[in-house]
């Protein structure tokens, strides 16, 4: 895919606009990153990388996101009360995870509504508690969340939530849907 993309970009840089057109080069181009995009999660859904554990504090991670939703939406509203304590995890595999699950509910929502972020800490555990405005998710679906290629989405690959689910296990912690 890299090869085929090298030679696409390639031609974009060195044809006239009427060849681009044509061609259709950025409808390619597009479309390359999609794929790539797919496989790359159906790689990391088959063996996410083992943790390389640091100390991180979760409040951090969404506000460093906080940013990329927010150029998409301005129709949200953002609750957060997280608690300051440092955590052994992988951070860029945390802020995957949060990735995902922030994307769902702003998905689910339709771009519009509330998002709500918290944690307890209960003696040696974090908890971290992401709830939305959204519709919710259909008791028949419920039991199946978290299989690979489930999704209700029209252009979902139905990994996002495999992925989150294994790398949350990957750092020994669980994943629930209340």
């Amino acid at each position: 895919l890299t090869v085929i993309r090298g030679f696409l970009t390639f031609m974009k840089e060195t044809i006239s606009e009427r060849e681009k057109e044509k061609y259709q080069i950025p409808l390619l181009l597009r479309e390359l990153d999609r794929i790539n995009g797919i496989i790359e999660e159906m790689l990391l859904t088959a063996k996410p990388g083992v943790p390389m554990v640091t100390e991180a504090y979760m409040e951090e991670m969404v506000r460093e996101l906080l940013p990329l939703f927010q150029q998409t939406s301005q129709q949200l509203q953002w609750h957060i009360r997280l608690d300051r304590v440092p955590l052994l995890v992988d951070p860029k595999q945390m802020t995957q995870v949060l990735y995902n699950l922030l994307r769902n509910s702003i998905e689910a929502m339709k771009g519009s509504g509330t998002i709500s972020i918290y944690s307890r800490v209960q003696q040696d555990r974090y908890e971290i508690y992401i709830e939305d405005s959204g519709s919710g998710i259909p008791k028949e679906i419920q039991p199946m969340l978290f299989d690979p290629f489930m999704t209700t989405k029209e252009s979902g690959t139905g990994l996002g939530l495999t992925i989150v689910k294994r790398i949350i296990e990957n750092h020994g912690g669980t994943i629930e849907l209340y």
